[in-house]
């Protein structure tokens, strides 16, 4: 076992939280005491009510999460509240929360790395580096050695997302060798990802708007949804967290599907 201080420690030598956006609020979420033992970890997209009671059944004595649970400033912790109840549930079961949201996409092998990386992509640079930390930033662009069809690198993309419903706006090129990524949402960076001279992006939570621009200017723009470009997030934090922590906890993913799109 290790103490929760020793935890918070090793997760900021993974994700810095001075790489996370000014609006963000990643970092600790539910303090239990700097000097709690911490013996079981679930890593997660986010939580929900399924979370917390896979979190009690399992005995975890904290919980990693890519979403923070309390992002806006809360006036009141009450349980009729979703966001209070969750809190209530978590604190009444002593289990610590934590979250690395923006911090996690823009490290070195956060969100936007790993998923380059399950796509085969090279030579990876962020979209946006961050001038206090090499090689980290919003977004990754990444090439291939050599050109692919975008059916080919289509079925890729579908490996690397299965739980993505893709959509695709804009035009299709009919090959591919640049790829820009920005995990969630990221279509502020449509632009960015276009002057770099990408043949695709690829984001979530693609709008109208956003989809027509993509076509007015001739490029091609792929959703692969919110939830599916991130919730990638469980398994590599729980891989980072094994590798740093070795066995003195026992880290797992959570086998919740919390997909809130009905299949």
């Amino acid at each position: 076992m290790l103490d929760l201080k020793r935890i918070i420690d090793t997760i900021n030598h993974i994700a810095p939280e001075a790489l996370q956006e000014s609006w963000d609020n990643s970092g600790i979420q539910i303090n239990c005491g700097k000097d709690k033992n911490i013996n079981k970890i679930m890593t997660c997209l986010e939580i929900n009510s399924d979370i917390i009671k896979e979190a009690v059944r399992e005995n975890v004595d904290m919980i990693v999460t890519h979403h923070p649970l309390i992002f806006n400033k809360l006036s009141k912790i009450d349980t009729e509240d979703i966001t209070g109840n969750h809190i209530i549930k978590l604190i009444k079961n002593d289990i610590a929360v934590y979250s690395a949201h923006t911090s996690f996409d823009s490290a070195l092998k956060g969100t936007n790395y790993y998923l380059a990386n399950k796509l085969g992509l090279k030579n990876l640079s962020p979209i946006i580096p961050n001038p206090d930390f090499q090689e980290c930033g919003m977004g990754r662009h990444g090439e291939y050695e050599n050109f692919l069809s975008f059916n080919e690198f289509l079925n890729r993309l579908k490996k690397a997302c299965p739980d993505s419903d893709l959509r695709i706006a804009g035009k299709k090129p009919e090959f591919i060798k640049k790829i820009s990524i920005c995990t969630g949402s990221g279509a502020e960076f449509i632009d960015s990802a276009f002057s770099a001279g990408s043949d695709i992006f690829i984001t979530g939570d693609l709008k109208y708007h956003d989809a027509m621009h993509a076509a007015d200017i001739g490029f091609c723009v792929i959703d692969a949804g919110h939830y599916g470009t991130e919730v990638i997030f469980a398994e590599n934090m729980e891989s980072q967290l094994r590798s740093k922590l070795s066995d003195d906890v026992y880290v797992f993913s959570s086998k919740t599907d919390i997909n809130p799109f009905l299949k």
